[in-house]
């Protein structure tokens, strides 16, 4: 009797091991069974693609790969896991710019014609942030300083000229110079005001005539 308790006693413990690991195998999913899709196949920054699926957080996701400015793309694919995942991509460094949601070769095409002939140029120009007159405004604004040698104060007119500079290349940027001029200097019962084109007289100051 005592054998045939311990007998049974296996059976249960084996049986409860059993039904253990087939209640751990059976709620076990992996993430490969998400579902992404990715209509440009992955990585492909010369086309603009469109992917669905879910982020790492579980969040459904429907999103197009887009340009961030001229330079920065980006590039939306099913990454490790099959989850939604992003990049940012330089197309610049691939002498390109992006548009679309893609990096685009930017070529102009300028054509020329005489009474004779017509003769058709085509040119790719590798622009970087500007071209020239796309750096704004010129702007003056006038400020106080002290010529300490001098020993006085005068109203300085700066005048900031926006520019373009490597124009027409990848490295194309817009900078700004200056020009300083004075425009007014202050007397002695005179009093230079931040932002004022004149010198301006002290509130207590008396002119002696």
């Amino acid at each position: 009797m005592y054998r045939f308790l311990v007998l049974f006693c296996v059976v249960l413990v084996f049986c409860g091991c059993v039904d253990q690991d087939e209640g751990v195998s059976s709620t076990t999913t992996s993430s490969s069974t998400l579902l992404c899709s990715d209509s440009d196949f992955g990585r492909d920054y010369l086309v603009k693609g469109f992917v669905s699926g879910f982020s790492s957080e579980g969040v459904s996701v429907s999103e197009e790969d887009y340009c961030l400015n001229s330079d920065q793309l980006i590039e939306v694919f099913c990454g490790e896991g099959n989850f939604v995942v992003s990049e940012a991509v330089s197309c610049r460094n691939m002498g390109m710019r992006c548009e679309d949601g893609f990096c685009s070769d930017a070529t102009t095409t300028t054509s020329t014609t005489t009474t004779t002939s017509t003769t058709t140029t085509t040119s790719t120009t590798l622009l970087g942030e500007c071209v020239t007159g796309m750096c704004g405004d010129v702007n003056i604004s006038y400020r106080c300083s002290v010529d300490f040698r001098e020993g006085f104060s005068f109203v300085e007119r700066v005048t900031v000229i926006p520019y373009c500079a490597d124009s027409g290349t990848v490295d194309a940027m817009c900078k700004t110079r200056e020009r300083l001029a004075i425009e007014d200097r202050c007397e002695r019962y005179e009093v230079c005001v931040e932002g004022l084109l004149e010198c301006q007289p002290k509130p207590d100051s008396t002119i002696e005539t």
